[in-house]
């Protein structure tokens, strides 16, 4: 007898990432938001595996206050944005390059029993025909 299950759509979390913008911005989409909780006044503590010099991913998140050096979460729109610039530009991370796009895909970690956020790194080549009008 064959037994069926449905995979609903909609109980899966979709587009859960964080995109680095040409200004150096990191930009949050509408998943991101809602997994994350993110809210004006926030601010997002972003941290590296100082163990391996080769995990490009980042591990973060949010707080009530900036005492543990967080950058602070604006809105602009509907949406929401960190000006990690200064750190993106530290790390030699190339977001003004045209022909690429960065972004991290936001899941749950568990560090030492503390639930936080991993960043995972991806670079995808971006639309021609976003390029040409601009959008990033």
């Amino acid at each position: 007898m064959l037994k069926l299950k449905i995979h609903n759509a909609n109980q899966f979390e979709r587009n859960v990432k964080a995109t680095i913008q040409s200004t150096g911005k990191l930009g949050f989409s509408d998943g991101a938001i809602k997994k994350m909780k993110i809210e004006s006044g926030k601010f997002l503590v972003i941290a590296s595996n100082e163990a391996d010099e080769n995990d490009e991913n980042f591990y973060a998140w949010l707080e009530n206050t900036d005492e543990n050096g967080g950058f602070k979460i604006n809105k602009g729109g509907q949406y929401y944005n960190a000006n990690t610039k200064p750190l993106f530009d530290e790390l030699k991370i190339d977001y003004k390059n045209q022909d690429n796009l960065v972004i991290y895909d936001i899941v749950d970690f568990d560090n030492d029993g503390n639930p936080i956020f991993k960043f995972i790194k991806r670079v995808r080549t971006r639309n021609k025909k976003n390029k040409k009008n601009g959008w990033h």
